[in-house]
């Protein structure tokens, strides 16, 4: 899985560089966002349990690429939220804020339950790994990191989706017609 895991990371991070948004800010971010997942990807945390590779440790991993992974990892989600909590939320079409349908307005309140969820995640993974420093190990504290990693996963997959669906409501399928017809 570790090896799928980085594939993910660097087909991910090749998008995002690759992505071209409508600013120059969304350009940016996409392109900070895609170095960070990039960073995540080549500073693995550890190499203990990687079967067959145990004896290249002292050779190929040092103690400060676990800090570099997890910086990353915190500005990479930063970087979610931010998509979520600013960029998704502006216009598709250049309307002024006053001008935003009850469609437009559910959108964004959808962007901002994803933004906070991003955030709440970012702050259980820091609160859990203080308290598993301090305390030592529990059976929360083991599997924090995956369970929030995944939720703010999720909450910025489905805030991309949701922006991207810009275009579903012209589909000439009925089943993506009555998928987006809520938010569309």
């Amino acid at each position: 899985m570790h090896i799928a895991f980085v594939g993910v990371l660097c087909v991910l991070g090749g998008f995002l560089i690759t992505y071209r948004g409508k600013s120059t800010l969304e350009n940016r971010v996409s392109n900070f966002s895609g170095a960070f997942a990039f960073g995540v990807a080549i500073f693995p945390t550890e190499f203990k349990g990687y079967i067959g590779n145990d004896y290249l440790n002292p050779i190929i991993w040092h103690s400060w690429f676990k800090a570099v992974h997890f910086g990353c990892a915190g500005l990479l989600f930063l970087c979610f939220a931010f998509f979520c909590l600013k960029i998704f939320q502006e216009s598709d079409a250049g309307k002024s804020p006053s001008q935003f349908d009850a469609k437009k307005k559910l959108r964004n309140k959808i962007y901002r339950y994803c933004g906070y969820g991003i955030l709440a995640s970012i702050v259980i993974i820091g609160a859990s790994t203080i308290y598993e420093n301090m305390y030592g190990t529990t059976t929360f504290t083991t599997f924090a990191t995956f369970i929030f990693e995944t939720t703010a996963l999720l909450c910025f997959g489905n805030s991309w989706l949701l922006k991207g669906s810009v275009n579903w409501k012209d589909a000439n399928s009925p089943m993506l017609n009555t998928i987006v017809s809520p938010v569309r």
